[in-house]
């Protein structure tokens, strides 16, 4: 996906960012050379874009994307990719009013590539992303579900079952008798578990955060505990599961407060992120 840099944005806006833990990786050794801070930095500017956190496997087509890319760039070329860094940079001290106006140039620019190459993978990823966001799978009057948590939610079960040697990715069976499940269901829910549900998007993402950033000790114990929310199960019947196995807002909320101690956000915009979240 060819993305046009932002150099108005980047002429007005400046600052400092500090990164660490994966992102010194090198993509491209060539000067300027190319880290996966860098990669991180486009990664971190679609989800602004989108107004989401992208799931790992979403996350992954788009730096393999963009790693394709690269590869191929000119020293010039090289150059703008870089400039990005200093977009993401200057977004941890920008007023609300230039965020928004950077969000609008993004979206023009994705959009713009969208329809110059639409077979493009990162150009796709865009695309089903910002469909998933805009579509409402369930909603009560005060809280909403959308594809792009339930996408987040299924990757979490899978998750959770891989923890105790089981296919990490439901089935599409699975994935359809789970959307079924919460559009028949999440009405009844307690208001406490549908708003734990609400934006899943960005609790995975601080789940994902938690368990990697955090002590190895405090880390294993909860995946201890997420592994026995699912323990045997080979596939999941959503009727016959319990809310508190389904749904376990207390572990879930205790992980994402922790992530947020060290310097990850939901949605929000990341001040120090801690390292890459996969």
């Amino acid at each position: 996906m060819r993305i046009k840099f932002l150099f108005v944005a980047l002429m007005v806006f400046s600052c400092s960012m500090a990164f660490s833990q994966g992102l010194d990786e090198v993509i491209v050794s060539e000067a300027p050379a190319i880290t996966m801070k860098s990669l991180n930095s486009h990664l971190r500017l679609m989800e602004y874009a989108l107004g989401t956190r992208l799931t790992t496997s979403q996350k992954e087509i788009l730096i393999n994307s963009i790693r394709k890319e690269c590869s191929s760039m000119e020293p010039e070329e090289r150059k703008a990719f870089l400039e990005a860094d200093a977009l993401v940079a200057s977004m941890t001290t920008m007023p609300a009013k230039e965020m928004e106006i950077v969000k609008q140039i993004l979206n023009n620019d994705y959009e713009e590539n969208v329809r110059s190459d639409p077979t493009d993978q990162a150009a796709q990823l865009y695309t089903n992303v910002s469909n998933a966001v805009n579509s409402v799978v369930v909603s009560t009057a005060s809280e909403s579900f959308n594809l792009q948590s339930l996408e987040a939610y299924a990757e979490y079960l899978g998750f959770c079952r891989s923890l105790s040697g089981g296919e990490k990715k439901l089935s599409q069976t699975e994935r359809d008798q789970l959307q079924k499940f919460l559009i028949d269901s999440f009405e009844r829910f307690p208001l406490v578990k549908r708003r734990a549900l609400s934006g899943f998007d960005g609790k995975w993402h601080l789940i994902r955060a938690g368990l990697q950033f955090c002590a190895k000790e405090r880390s294993d114990s909860w995946k201890e505990s997420l592994k026995n929310t699912v323990s045997g199960l080979a596939t999941f019947k959503f009727q016959e599961m319990t809310l508190d196995v389904l749904i376990p807002e207390v572990l879930w909320s205790e992980i994402a407060d922790a992530a947020t101690e060290t310097g990850e956000t939901g949605l929000s915009w990341t001040a120090s992120p801690a390292g890459l979240v996969w």
